[in-house]
């Protein structure tokens, strides 16, 4: 076969896949899509669903002997045999570049925290991120006067559910003051945190 297994490939072909390794597999004859990565990690695509038929993970070792291809990954194996090839692609200069996220919740909770008096209107001695209670961290408490300020941050329009998720932080707490931040709020959730006691702080990219 003419694949070449030092460079990355996209093979669109017929094929049989056996797997061999933590369990026994095999995947019956059809076309199926075989992606071959820089990382040197095989992933096999059916013509549905996200997650692949068969991967090996990166690092993997791909030998071509004849109709077959075999990927070996520690005691995994993966060994396809070829019948038919449809389509085939060598990739050159296939990118690498990790995603830059943006507009995460950890901004709007720098945000605060790097503008709490603006953002609260009360003076803290202290302030903590996520601050671990028995219902998990909560995203941002300050102290003042042995009184706690706790606030749950949400980077989309905040919602009853979040809402109740604040009363639970709040429930580990005495002589507290609870806050829901976001860019926006729900009427419901907004009524809920009113009958609390509790406040919403508006706050955006």
């Amino acid at each position: 076969m003419w694949i070449n297994n030092k460079f990355p490939f996209l093979l669109y072909c017929n094929c049989e896949v056996e797997y061999s390794g933590r369990a026994c597999s095999i995947l019956e004859n059809g076309n199926y899509l075989i992606l071959y990565k820089n990382d040197k990690s095989l992933v096999i695509h059916g013509g549905d669903k996200i997650t692949p038929r068969n991967y090996q993970g990166k690092n993997s070792n791909l030998l071509v002997e004849g109709d077959y291809l075999i990927s070996t990954n520690k005691s995994e194996t993966i060994k396809i045999k070829v019948i038919h090839v449809l389509n085939y692609f060598r990739l050159a200069n296939w990118s690498n570049n990790d995603t830059i996220m943006t507009k995460t919740e950890k901004e709007l909770v720098n945000k605060i925290y790097e503008n709490w008096y603006c953002y609260v209107g009360v003076k803290c001695e202290e302030v903590y991120k996520e601050y671990m209670t028995e219902h998990g961290p909560v995203d941002l408490l300050g102290i003042n006067n042995n009184k706690y300020h706790i606030i749950e941050v949400k980077r989309r329009k905040c919602n009853l559910k979040d809402a109740t998720q604040l009363r639970k932080y709040l429930e580990c707490f005495e002589n507290k003051l609870g806050y829901l931040a976001g860019p926006d709020i729900s009427e419901k959730a907004l009524k809920y945190l009113d009958k609390h006691g509790c406040k919403f702080i508006s706050v955006d990219f």
